[in-house]
């Protein structure tokens, strides 16, 4: 089960992924988007394209840097719900991001992958 701390940094992360990506000229459509019982994490738009992002945050790189924590069955949640969102929106262009957040101490780092998953 996680932690408090574990969720606080999550939600955290999330905020300053969306944060990076509107600074970066991204329109945020939706936030934690969910379909029965998959989730994404931010779903925005940048010209042409709608991207689905998956936010992975962390204290540390000790154990691997955030991004190396996406698995097979996140990929699938990520699938399934993604594809009930084109089911009901209109899109010219997809694709599934990752933005990985590291939050230590008063340092943050943010990298934006693009194009990372290929579901």
């Amino acid at each position: 089960m996680k932690t408090n701390k574990h969720l606080k940094l999550g939600v955290q992360g999330e905020r300053l992924a969306e944060s990076h990506l509107r600074r970066n000229g991204y329109q945020i459509l939706t936030r934690n988007y969910r379909y029965k019982r998959f989730e994404i994490d931010l779903i925005v738009q940048k010209e042409d394209w709608t991207v689905f992002v998956e936010v992975k945050t962390r204290s540390n790189q000790y154990f691997g840097h955030p991004e190396s924590f996406i698995n097979e069955h996140k990929i699938d949640c990520l699938q399934k719900a993604s594809a009930h969102y084109r089911s009901v929106h209109s899109g010219k262009y997809w694709r599934y991001d990752i933005v990985a957040v590291i939050v230590s101490g008063n340092v943050t780092r943010i990298r934006h992958i693009e194009d990372a998953l290929w579901i």
